[in-house]
């Protein structure tokens, strides 16, 4: 079986796009590294989705190198959506709010 195709739902992308701008703000170059942690993130959904932990219900979560954030998604037969890029200390009553 090859690798799923990622689709990200629009309030994850421009989510993903706010915290570049951030990031790209406090540090130029700084915005390019958090995207390739997503880069990377994504790849590792592709390829291995099951390696990552359940959150809640159908949701899973992989957690950023170097960023507090993580990118949460589902899994489907063909596709995963991410549902979600979260900063790793907001309450997670919130996080699973947002994944459903």
């Amino acid at each position: 079986m090859g690798a799923l195709e990622v689709r990200f739902k629009a309030k994850a992308g421009a989510h993903i796009s706010y915290i570049y701008a951030l990031y790209e703000a406090e540090d130029a170059g700084l915005g390019q590294r958090f995207l390739q942690a997503v880069d990377k993130a994504v790849e590792r959904i592709a390829l291995f989705p099951k390696s990552c932990p359940i959150f809640h219900r159908e949701t899973r979560r992989v957690p950023l190198n170097r960023f507090p954030y993580s990118v949460y998604f589902r899994e489907y037969t063909d596709h995963a959506d991410v549902v979600a890029v979260l900063h790793a200390k907001r309450d997670p009553s919130y996080q699973r709010s947002q994944s459903e």
